[in-house]
């Protein structure tokens, strides 16, 4: 069973384990602890949404929602973004990244029903991520811009249109 676990920025630990490519957690932001230090120093902490992926009891991923005033400039009023979305390399290609989409989409639709798109910003270079979040719904908004890395593709989900079935 495939659940989220909403994190308080203290509890980097409970994620701290994961294994990822060292391609993967550049693109995903950096380590966990970097992550965390960075949401801690943000002036908008109640906006922003740090979650465990769970299967079974066991936290495999780790993904930041942000809203509005958090958002980055890219971002529409009427959106929540999508940050450092990662699942653990031995529990990739299983299916736990596309229903924790779901799961996200559901916490939205749940949690902020004013929200009507959910965004995130993809390196060019990430092609596997890219290829990921299409499958998932996302469409490219032909916004492109510089990002910590390099150039980042904006990419959007209409909360309407996406697939909520598990």
């Amino acid at each position: 069973m495939i659940s989220l676990q909403t994190l308080l920025l203290s509890e980097h630990h409970l994620v701290d384990g994961f294994e990822l490519d060292d391609d993967q957690e550049r693109f995903a932001g950096g380590t966990i602890d970097d992550i965390f230090k960075a949401l801690s120093q943000d002036v908008e902490r109640d906006a922003i949404h740090p979650f465990a992926i769970v299967v079974d009891a066991r936290s495999t991923g780790f993904f930041v929602l942000r809203g509005s005033p958090a958002v980055p400039i890219w971002a529409t009023e009427d959106a929540m973004t999508l940050h450092s979305f990662r699942v653990s390399r031995s529990c990739q290609g299983q299916g736990i990244g596309r229903a924790a989409l779901r799961l996200i989409v559901r916490w939205i639709i749940t949690e902020r029903p004013t929200v009507v798109r959910l965004m995130l910003a993809v390196n060019v270079n990430n092609h596997r991520a890219a290829a990921f979040y299409e499958r998932c719904g996302f469409l490219v908004s032909g916004v492109e811009l510089e990002g910590r890395i390099g150039r980042q593709r904006v990419m959007v989900l209409p909360i309407s249109a996406a697939p909520l079935e598990l």
